[in-house]
């Protein structure tokens, strides 16, 4: 990740040749990438790996788009917490497919007639 926490995800191949080592580094944008998160609701969502501390690796993804996602501390659980706009925040497992947990967020439009102004 760069210091905004854009995500960059590259390719490392290593190869043994008689005693040398070879460390090969490409772009990995042919490859699929471990999870991508699709936002399909309305608003933006914050989504962090749980447990991190750090705030640059909490990151939003826009509503009705997708990123591509790979877990920044390997040692921590492969949960990740998606938070709603409001506050309102629910942690998934990774390892287990299915449902998970609901995560609801609150509609803020609010309708005003004109003859409440008068």
């Amino acid at each position: 990740r760069n210091s905004i926490g854009q995500s960059f995800f590259v390719r490392v191949e290593i190869i043994i040749n008689d005693a040398t080592y070879f460390i090969v580094f490409t772009d990995a944008e042919s490859i699929p990438p471990p999870f991508r998160i699709d936002n399909y609701s309305e608003v933006p969502m914050i989504y962090y790996q749980t447990g991190t501390q750090e705030e640059r690796l909490r990151t939003v993804v826009k509503a009705h788009s997708s990123i591509h996602y790979a877990w920044d501390e390997v040692m921590l659980q492969p949960h990740l917490t998606c938070v709603a706009p409001g506050g309102t925040s629910a942690t998934y497992n990774l390892n287990v497919l299915g449902e998970g947990a609901k995560l609801t967020y609150e509609n803020f439009i609010y309708i005003a007639f004109t003859a409440t102004f008068k």
